[in-house]
């Protein structure tokens, strides 16, 4: 078994912090992205609040909001 790089195991504390300060729960921002990926035609992107859980605790995705911002 390969391990796992410590980026891929470090917390996102920006991402954390970014979802505190807009006052949205891991659902919320889940639904968010989801919408904002469907109107780009990505129908890929699938995340619900398990993914944006993971994302926080595992230091994944490097730039979330880049998707939204679009």
């Amino acid at each position: 078994m390969t391990p796992k790089s410590p980026r891929a195991t470090r917390r996102n504390d920006a991402l954390a912090a970014w979802i505190r300060q807009a006052g949205v729960s891991y659902q919320e921002l889940a639904v968010a992205l989801r919408h904002t990926a469907a109107d780009q035609g990505r129908s890929d992107l699938r995340p619900d609040r398990t993914r944006i859980g993971h994302w926080v605790c595992h230091g994944e995705p490097d730039h979330p909001c880049r998707a939204s911002s679009r």
